[in-house]
């Protein structure tokens, strides 16, 4: 799994973790979580130092200049490239929500999609 798709699975994975699911789900949702935020923290850190390099202080944000977008660009590309070190087997991926247990779930098409190759919805 790229480290881009873990970053961009994060906020639907907290999403997750807020809802009302059955025990040993939470558990291993739990287990997910600990284990991609040490990956998610690895990416967020090297893309604050990209937006530290190639930008300058607007507005009380960070903003990519002009000139280095190129550059900026090129890098982002190589740093969500990387192959996270997940061993998908030993966390239980994917987490599996039944039909059962799926309908009190709250999630948006966009935060499925986020989550694909970590969850699944399985029909029974």
């Amino acid at each position: 799994m790229k480290l881009k798709d873990l970053y961009n699975a994060y906020p639907a994975l907290t999403k997750l973790a807020g809802q009302d699911l059955p025990l040993p789900e939470l558990y291993r949702l739990s287990r997910i979580l600990r284990t991609l935020e040490g990956d998610i923290r690895f990416f967020m850190e090297q893309r604050n130092e990209l937006f530290r390099k190639y930008g300058a202080e607007q507005d009380g944000e960070i903003v990519v200049l002009p000139e280095h977008a190129e550059k900026f660009a090129a890098e982002m590309d190589e740093l969500g490239e990387i192959d996270a070190d997940v061993d998908a087997e030993k966390l239980g991926l994917p987490m599996e929500l039944s039909a059962e247990n799926a309908g009190s779930v709250r999630l948006s098409y966009n935060d499925l999609q986020m989550l694909c190759g970590i969850v699944e919805l399985k029909e029974e």
